[in-house]
């Protein structure tokens, strides 16, 4: 089985995974918001601790679809939905990170498959 379809299959449940895949996408999320910020301008995100909660909620939701087949395809629009409601943004504004978000998902993704294969 080559990379491509094992990208579109789901990962196999493991608490290695997880624990890889979590860190992985906050540091995703806190790159991408600094680099959007500073390509649109400033973009404000609201105080740290209402952030914080928010930026938990969508790092869930985009993990737990690496676990789904197909889920890596259902990541973009969760990355542009989920930004654009928990942080009231632009679509300028959520193109810029769902940009810059979901390639740094899928690079995560190949070498969380490598690394436990």
């Amino acid at each position: 089985m080559d990379i491509a379809d094992r990208l579109l299959q789901g990962l196999q449940p493991s608490l290695a995974s997880l624990l890889l895949l979590l860190p992985l996408s906050l540091l995703t999320l806190l790159f991408s918001m600094i680099v959007a910020s500073r390509v649109a301008g400033g973009i404000d995100f609201s105080p740290v601790h209402s952030v914080a909660a928010r930026a938990g909620i969508l790092i869930l939701a985009v993990t737990a679809l690496n676990y789904l087949s197909w889920g890596l395809l259902l990541a973009g629009p969760v990355w542009f939905f989920g930004l654009m409601g928990l942080f009231q943004l632009s679509v300028r504004e959520t193109r810029i990170l769902t940009q810059i978000s979901w390639p740094l998902m899928v690079v995560w993704k190949v070498l969380v498959l490598l690394l436990l294969s």
